[in-house]
């Protein structure tokens, strides 16, 4: 049996990257998660919504960079946190009115980051791409 002597934490972050056409909205990602008008699970996904926003470090325009692997820098040297399905996924949405949001959610920050934090997720539709693959706990 090992025994660990040093720091030990019980705490998750997950990081993650939306694209969206235009700004992001609180109907557009309860419709990529599949939650109906009138769900018991509406409070959960609009706390999500707050939370995301709320964690969001960087917000670019895409139809504004002339070169995706300027990306990197503009997440604030973070650019080792974008997986090479990222950044495909950024190329291919490169357009004008897309938006890219770049941010990490935290166990220890809320219930609903906690919940979210303890798994890895992708989803997407035609108005939103939401990859939280980034997961350590």
């Amino acid at each position: 049996m090992k025994i660990r002597s040093g720091f030990v934490t019980n705490s998750s972050s997950t990081s993650f990257l939306i694209i969206t056409r235009g700004k992001l909205k609180k109907k557009d990602l309860r419709d990529l998660m599949g939650v109906e008008p009138g769900s018991p699970l509406t409070p959960l996904f609009d706390q999500l919504y707050e939370d995301l926003l709320d964690s969001v470090e960087t917000e670019v325009e895409l139809g504004e960079i002339t070169n995706l692997a300027d990306w990197k820098t503009l997440i604030g040297g973070r650019g080792d946190s974008l997986s090479a399905r990222m950044i495909s996924k950024l190329e291919s949405k490169k357009q004008k009115g897309a938006k890219a949001y770049f941010g990490h959610l935290d166990s220890e920050t809320s219930n609903v980051q906690t919940f979210f934090c303890m798994d890895c997720f992708e989803e997407e539709n035609d108005k939103i791409y939401l990859n939280a693959l980034e997961n350590a706990w």
